[in-house]
């Protein structure tokens, strides 16, 4: 017999479409063609290093390199969003944030 577990926040509301949702983009990431997958790599490591350097000198994030390097990152999330090839995981990372903030 086949059991299901349903998780729930702490106001009861249901949290299965957000893990459903999260693992569809996990899914997304682990079977997308390589090229797609790159550029995913590239931007979180690049975002990585942005936050790295913000904890590491709290004055790099309102100095003009440091926002400068996070328009850079705003304008390749928004290319990567908008590519056909990662369709899937646009919908995913839409979905995700549409119920983490209801």
């Amino acid at each position: 017999m086949k059991t299901s577990k349903s998780f729930s926040n702490a106001v009861g509301t249901s949290l299965d479409p957000l893990l459903a949702s999260l693992r569809s983009f996990i899914t997304h990431l682990t079977t997308d063609p390589a090229e797609v997958n790159l550029d995913l790599q590239v931007f979180f490591l690049d975002l990585g290093a942005w936050f790295n350097a913000a904890l590491d000198r709290t004055e790099y994030v309102t100095s003009a390199d440091g926002t400068a390097s996070l328009r850079t990152l705003y304008d390749h999330a928004r290319a990567l969003l908008a590519d056909s090839d990662v369709e899937g995981l646009s919908n995913d990372i839409h979905q995700v944030y549409a119920l983490s903030s209801s």
